[in-house]
């Protein structure tokens, strides 16, 4: 299923997507999203998984999070399956947040390259390959042209490197405090 985040009634939402899988015979959901985070563009993208059952995080070899805090459609339709019964896995991909405002496919081809692990697809990646590539491409274009840019990402590179292999979502607890005050401002 693909579509836009529904603006209000997400519980309600999350039921009829639930009943819906489950008259399918569905036995296991796989949902995909991104997060705002502290890492380079430069580096291979974190995918963590958060799961109806941390048994399916072992299972299926994710980095998982200790995340609390707002959540989106995805958790309110993982929630709706564990409600349901459905097992669940959500898998996450960490976006760096200079750029923010832009798609990134090299974060979509790390989403789809876990997700056909997990469900043992085999689909050509081929076309979104050369549009990671040509981001990575554009954005350290971007980098040779901006002093600035280039110093924040070997920072964040720096970080990474002397980061232990557990991604921290904690990290982005500023950054998840000054969306809550945006979103809050907007009412």
């Amino acid at each position: 299923m693909l579509g836009e985040e529904p603006s209000f009634r997400w519980k309600t939402f999350a039921r009829h997507v639930t009943r819906v899988l489950m008259e399918s015979d569905v036995e296991e959901v796989v949902l995909l999203g991104a997060f705002i985070g502290q890492v380079p563009h430069t580096r291979p993208v974190p995918v963590i998984g958060v799961a109806t059952d941390p048994g399916m995080l072992i299972r299926y070899n994710l980095l998982g999070s200790s995340y609390e805090g707002p959540t989106g459609i995805i958790g309110v339709l993982q929630e709706a399956c564990r409600e349901g019964g459905m097992p669940a896995v959500s898998l996450w991909a960490a976006t760096p947040h200079y750029l923010a405002a832009n798609a990134n496919p090299k974060a979509m081809l790390a989403l789809l390259e876990r997700a056909t692990d997990l469900l043992a697809l085999h689909l050509d990646a081929a076309p979104l390959e050369r549009l990671a590539a040509e981001f990575e491409t554009r954005v350290d274009d971007a980098m040779a042209e901006s002093d600035d840019l280039a110093e924040l990402v070997h920072e964040l590179e720096d970080e990474d490197d002397e980061a232990p292999p557990d991604l921290d979502l904690g990290a982005t607890e500023d950054l998840v405090a000054e969306i809550e005050t945006f979103l809050k401002d907007q009412d």
